[in-house]
Formats: structure tokens, C-alpha cells, sequence
């Protein structure tokens, strides 16, 4: 995105370049191309003023433009870009120019006359090295060229600055995982507090984690202890995150969360990181396989020896399997995306929670699910002032009739409707525990609604209810919010182009334009707070098999909004430590009889499902469909027993189903066995309960009486594969440690093993 206050201060600077040249042609010294004319005296007092600045701010406005544009692209990208767009119309024009220029100066002041050199060859030596009118742009150039290479030299990522040089990154698609795809109008990485007077500490930061229940102390410790650390490195990468003037990185409160340690650069927050993640790795010359599916990670006596992955690119079946020899294994493969149909993931997210399962390691928290209001294409959540701004909602029917405002079909009152639809701005995720007394009263809605074959809309161009309401009206906080950022007037687009108009440039650049079109919406999948169980150092049950980011149950019930950004950075960064200081050498002695076992297996499944790929089409979107309806934010135990079931018989697909029906077979038996224990609704899941349960609204249908978890310290569920079946076993969270931080004691354990243990 263009920034106009760098071009406004270009344009005032090239109109005194201008200004300083034509006073140039005739002041004492009188010069024109390097001729000697009588001159003006009095002219020479403006040059004093112009000369010093105007070339010296040029160079320093392109610095900064440099810094926002390598943040976007990798210095290889950037110099060919300034070499196609600079470097050769420079020279080009310099020939040009030169032809006339270069014959006045030769005939006035003779420059390329004299000596063994030929004028000519003098003059092809003036062009090329940019002497002339256009002398700064290969002045500029070469800045150019030594600023990739600082950059260059300045990028670390963990590994390899722990000197771990054996690394290869496999990936199925690298531009199609959830951090560069997804998003919401304003989104949030989570840190300890870096601003202000409002006190923070580690301990203060890891006890909140804690609180969301069913999270591991040490681990909520560890997020705490390096969030400042990862947040910074990300800011040395290029991250703009904001500051004040002072350079403080600013914050603001996020849900489940009582301190200000959200930040955010917009709705790409995490694309900006992985970007430029990804450009550190590229700079160190990382090798990495692309369109390189695993399809099983290969033990030995329970530790990882290596993987088997699938070509997607391969064009002969010869090519079409890759094996992997290795000692260590990070798994950031993301949530299992793809076991639901109605989910705000990207479409290239698919997940592999199943594999790693397979492999040995323990599931943890796989009933803790996150979800929420999206919009359904483009996928993107719906949080923000995508809600505060009072967009009108509406569903039709299938075909696109019978339109209707159906929130008015509950709400009696259109300005309670308007406060609870304000509300779900920032009370994004569906709550449990905000039916009753709060917004997820909306989430609920909205579902019923597609449930009965409904389209539900969100439209910005024009006010619900028919514009009568009355802003004066609004719950308190809605209306003091609306009136501070001076947003109470107009439609809906207008408000938004007011409050947040990078919002609507987001559609924009996805091809559509709120000002014109309304946007489809559901209630979505969106984060699994569950996962893969991890240590401490993010190494699970599998030795040498770790996960990171959404693949690992680093979370529980309640996650603070954004702290999933922070968890990844920080778990990348704990395994780079263990792994550097305790998992080097070579990979164990049975690679060899784990990969033939398993290519022979995959190799078998792979000629059985190659002619029917119609019907695993079907069976992926039965699935799909069969996990939204029973195993997402609505929860009927009956419905989850039938459906697991029926998932066991399925698992003989090609590897993505497959991959997919291990998941929703471990994730659909641990919601069973987590009513069967008495676990009650919480967080995004509501449990149906007709029993012991209660319903908040009398319309509401009978699926939705249920009960609340008020369980003080809930126990964590964990599910693992043995012998073909699924298992469970639930223990108390691990509390947050006590160590002794005596200064010396530390320190000493630090200067002999790093305290890496």
C-alpha cells in the first residue's frame, strides 16, 4: 500500500530540485553542462539554502520506502525489481540525454578529447557509470544493493543460529497455510505489556494463560517468559508493529484477557510474520519441497526415524513417493482443518493432527474448539468493527428469495438486537457462558437459520430495521464507543469506511466490493485450542517428534485472542534450543525397515483409490458435513456416538481422507468420552443436555438446553491410538513451576548445560 505523505514530501522536494537547477544555470559560476557562462551573484544565496538537504531527504524517503517494500518480498525479488524498473531506464536515458549534452560539453569544454582514449569509448564510460543528470540513481542503487545485503546478514532464525545447518522444510503448499490466509479486520499477536503504566510481569502473563483452564503451567510459563523475545524478533525481521513516539509497542485488551497485550498491523498480521519469516529462511539458502504432502512419519521403537511423503507435482508414478531420513521432526501442520465443512479456514488447510497420532503421540484438550461468525467466501472472520459498525442481517432462501431480517424474529427491541450485534465485534468467539447475558445469543441465530437451508448475509449498504433507531438508544457501551470515534451517521459502508477503511480495502483486493454486494456468513470452525500433547520444550510423547503453533495443545477453554501467534513463535524457538543442545546426530539404525513397511502400505491404498477418486470426493464432503453438524459449536451426544462410529469404517481412503478420518475419529471420541465423564457445555461448545440442563431462551429449540461447566479446576483429557483403538485417560493441568531464581544458582546451571534439559 502506497504511502501518500512519502509522495507529498517527494513532490515538494523535487519542485526545489527543479527550482535549485534553473538558479543553478546562473548564479556566479554560471555553468551549463560543464560550460562557463557570466553569471547572476545574487542567485547564489538560494543554492546555500537547497544544496545540503534536498538530495540527502530523497535518499533517506527512498530508505524508508525500501524497509516497507522488503517487507513484502525477498531482496532477490527487490533488486530485480529495481534493475527491471531503475537500472535500465537510467542507462537507457542517460544514452539518450547524453547524445546532445555530451556533444555541447565536448565542444565547449572539449571532456572527451585528449589522451590514448578514444572520445567515444569516454563517453560510453560517462553513461554507464551514470555521470550526468541521472548520477543518482545508481548512487541509489547501489544503497539499495548494500541494504539486502545488511538485511541479509541480520535475518537469524533459531536453528540455524544454534548452528544447525541439516534442515529441510517440506511442505504441501507454501503460500496456502492458515497464517498467510486468514485473518480478521484487526488481527492480534499477544505479548507481555510493552507500553504504559499499567504494571506486567512474566509470572502475571503465564497466570492468565493458566486461567483459561485445562492449560499446563510450564507451558503457560514459557509463553510468557519469551513473548517479549519472539515479538521483538519479529520486529527485527520487518513486522511493523506499532509504537508511540516515545517507542513504546502499543497494546490493547483482547478477549480473556485483563491486560493490554494484544498489537496488531491490520487484517495481515500474520501474513506480514510468515512473509517475512519466510524471507529469513530464504535468505539463508534453507532448501525446502514444495507440493510435498507427508503422508507418514516413520518410527522406531517410539522415536521418529524419518518420513514418507507424497509428490503432489509428480507427473510418473515412479516419482510419486519422497522418503526422508531424519532425527527430528517439527510438526506445524496447523489445526485439522479440514474434518469440518463450515469452517473459516483457508481451503489449502487441511491439517495432520491424524498422522501424528498415528505415530504414538498423545492428543490433549481435542474437545477445546474455537468457533465463530465468519464469512464464508472469502473465509475471514467477522470480529471487529466488521460487527460495531451495525451492518443489517438478513437470510433468504436458497434460491435468493424470501428475504427477511430474522433477528427481529427474537429481539423485541431493535436497539437491543443493534447492542448485542455491536457486542460480537470484540465477544467474537461463540461463548457458552454469553447466551444468556451477552452476544453469542447472535451465533446461535445465525445457525438455526442455515440449519433450515437458509443463506444468512451481512449487507453494509443499508441500515437494519430500515434506519429506524436511534444511536441515543444503544447500550451504553456501543453508544460511547460510536460517538468517541465519531462514527454515529450514514450506512453501515460509510461507518466502516470512517472507523476501519483497510476493512473494506481487504475485500476489495479479494474482488469484492461491500459498497455493492451483501456477504455471506456462518457459524465457522476457526482454532483448535486442543492439539498434539507437548513438554515443555514442545516435544511430544514420539521422542523427536515436536509440534508447534496449532498442531500443539499449547491452550485450553479460554485463549486470550492472538496468543496462538505468540505459542508458535515461542515453541519454534524452544525446540530450536533443545534440539541444537540435545538432538543432534544421525537418525536411528530402522529408517530402513520402517520406510519399506510403510511405502508398501501407502504404495497398496494408492493403487486401490486411484480409479475411484469420484467417490473420495463424496465421502470427504460427507464427512465434512457430518462433523459440522454434530461435532462442532452444537454439540448432541447421541449424534457424536453414531457418527464416530460410522468413522471407523472409512479409514481405507486416499491419504488426505485418511489423515482426516484419524482425526475426527480421535477428536469424536474424546467429545464421547468427555460427556461420558460429565463434562458439561464450556467455551465454544455447546453440549445438549436435556436432563440436567436449562434452556436461556424459551423460543430457542430444545437442543439448546444445556448445563455450564463450573468445575474449578477442570481436569485435561488425554486420547491416544494402542492397538487399533482409541484411549483416554484425564489428569490434573500441571501447575505453573516454582523454580529457584537465585541469580548465581542460575546462572551457574546456565554457563554448563544452558539449562536445557
Amino acid at each position: 500500500m502506497r504511502k501518500p505523505f512519502l509522495d507529498n514530501l517527494r513532490y515538494g522536494i523535487v519542485l526545489s530540485v527543479a527550482v535549485y537547477h534553473v538558479f543553478y544555470q546562473f548564479n556566479s559560476v554560471g555553468v551549463i553542462t560543464n560550460v562557463v557562462i557570466p553569471g547572476i551573484p545574487a542567485l547564489d544565496a538560494p543554492l546555500y539554502v537547497l544544496y545540503p538537504w534536498f538530495m540527502a531527504a530523497l535518499f533517506m524517503i527512498s530508505g524508508i520506502c525500501a524497509r516497507y517494500s522488503l517487507e513484502k518480498q525477498t531482496g532477490k525479488q527487490y533488486l530485480k525489481g529495481k534493475v527491471r524498473r531503475q537500472l535500465i531506464p537510467s542507462i537507457a536515458i542517460i544514452f539518450l540525454i547524453g547524445w546532445s549534452t555530451g556533444w555541447v560539453t565536448d565542444q565547449y569544454a572539449n571532456i572527451f578529447g585528449g589522451g590514448q582514449v578514444p572520445g567515444f569509448a569516454k563517453y560510453l564510460v560517462w553513461c554507464m557509470s551514470g555521470i550526468g543528470v541521472l548520477w543518482f540513481l545508481h548512487e541509489l542503487l547501489l544503497c539499495e544493493v548494500v541494504l539486502v545485503l545488511i538485511r541479509k546478514l541480520d535475518k537469524k532464525d533459531r536453528l540455524w543460529q544454534l548452528g544447525q545447518r541439516d534442515i529441510v522444510l517440506v511442505t504441501e503448499n507454501r503460500v496456502g497455510g492458515t497464517s498467510r490466509n486468514t485473518g480478521s479486520d484487526k488481527q492480534t499477536y499477544y505479548k507481555l505489556t510493552l507500553s504504559g503504566g499499567e504494571p506486567d510481569s512474566v509470572r502475571e502473563m503465564a497466570q492468565t494463560l493458566y486461567e483459561g483452564k485445562c492449560v499446563d503451567g510450564d507451558i503457560a510459563l514459557c509463553e510468557a517468559a519469551l513473548s517479549t523475545q519472539c515479538f521483538l524478533k519479529l520486529v527485527d525481521l520487518g513486522v511493523p508493529f506499532p509504537r508511540n513516539r516515545y517507542g513504546e509497542y502499543i497494546g490493547y485488551k483482547t478477549d480473556h484477557d485483563p491486560r493490554r497485550r494484544a498489537t496488531s498491523v491490520g487484517p495481515y498480521t500474520s501474513k506480514q510474520m510468515t512473509e517475512c519469516l519466510e524471507a529469513a529462511v530464504q535468505a539463508k539458502g534453507v532448501p525446502m519441497l514444495d507440493k510435498t504432502k507427508v503422508i507418514k512419519i516413520l518410527t522406531d521403537d517410539g522415536t521418529v526415524c524419518g518420513l514418507l511423503c507424497l509428490n503432489t507435482a509428480a507427473q510418473d508414478a515412479a516419482d510419486r513417493f519422497t522418503l526422508i531420513r531424519c532425527k527430528n521432526v517439527i510438526w506445524a501442520t496447523g489445526g485439522p482443518a479440514g474434518m469440518y465443512a463450515d469452517s473459516v479456514y483457508p481451503f489449502s488447510q487441511y491439517g495432520a493432527t491424524g498422522l501424528a497420532l498415528e505415530a504414538g503421540a498423545k492428543g490433549k484438550n481435542l474437545t477445546e474448539w474455537q468457533y465463530g461468525l465468519a464469512f464464508v467466501a472469502p473465509r475471514w472472520n467477522v470480529s471487529g468493527t466488521y460487527m460495531q459498525v451495525l451492518p443489517r442481517v438478513y437470510s433468504t432462501a436458497a434460491d435468493g428469495s424470501d428475504e427477511r431480517e430474522f433477528l427481529m424474529d427474537f429481539f423485541s427491541d431493535v436497539h437491543d438486537m443493534l447492542s448485542n450485534l455491536f457486542l460480537k465485534g470484540y465477544q467474537w468467539p461463540f461463548d457458552v457462558r454469553k447466551i444468556a447475558d451477552g452476544s453469542s445469543i447472535i451465533d446461535i441465530l445465525v445457525y438455526l437459520e442455515t440449519c433450515k437451508g437458509r443463506k444468512v448475509y451481512l449487507d453494509y449498504r443499508t441500515n437494519p430495521a430500515g434506519g429506524e433507531f436511534s444511536y441515543d438508544a444503544l447500550l451504553s457501551e456501543a453508544r460511547e464507543y460510536l460517538t468517541r470515534v465519531g462514527a454515529c451517521f450514514g450506512t453501515p459502508i460509510e461507518r466502516l469506511a470512517h472507523m476501519n477503511q483497510p476493512a473494506i480495502d481487504f475485500y476489495r483486493d479479494k474482488g469484492v466490493d461491500l459498497y455493492t454486494q451483501p456477504l455471506e456468513i456462518a457459524l465457522c470452525a476457526q482454532h483448535n485450542n486442543g492439539g498434539i500433547g507437548i513438554d515443555c520444550w514442545w516435544q511430544t510423547d514420539v521422542k523427536g517428534l515436536f509440534a508447534v503453533g496449532e498442531a500443539a495443545a499449547s491452550h485450553g477453554v479460554y485463549r486470550p485472542g492472538g496468543t496462538a501467534l505468540n505459542a508458535g513463535q515461542v515453541g519454534s524457538t524452544r525446540v530450536a534450543q533443545y534440539i541444537a543442545a540435545r538432538c543432534r546426530g544421525d537418525a536411528s539404525a530402522g529408517f530402513d525397515a520402517a520406510a519399506s513397511a510403510a511405502l508398501a502400505e501407502m504404495a497398496a491404498l494408492a493403487d486401490a483409490c486411484r480409479a475411484d477418486t469420484g467417490n473420495v470426493r463424496a465421502l470427504w464432503q460427507h464427512a465434512a458435513e457430518e462433523m459440522s453438524r454434530c461435532g462442532a459449536a452444537i454439540r448432541d451426544p447421541a449424534q457424536i456416538r453414531a457418527y464416530g462410529k460410522q468413522v471407523e469404517t472409512q479409514l481405507a481412503m486416499v491419504y488426505r481422507l485418511r489423515d482426516m478420518l484419524l482425526s475426527q475419529r480421535a477428536y469424536l471420541t474424546a467429545m464421547a468420552d468427555y460427556t461420558a465423564h460429565g463434562g458439561k457445555s464450556r467455551g465454544s461448545a455447546l453440549y445438549t443436555d436435556l436432563t440436567g440442563g436449562v434452556k436461556p431462551f424459551a423460543q430457542l429449540p430444545d437442543t439448546f438446553t444445556f448445563a455450564l461447566d463450573e468445575t474449578e479446576s477442570p481436569l485435561i483429557q488425554e486420547l491416544w491410538f494402542e492397538d487399533g483403538t482409541c484411549r483416554t485417560a484425564w489428569r490434573a493441568p500441571r501447575p505453573i513451576p516454582e523454580d529457584d531464581d537465585f541469580f548465581e544458582n542460575v546462572w551457574r546451571s546456565y554457563r554448563e548445560t544452558g539449562n536445557i534439559d
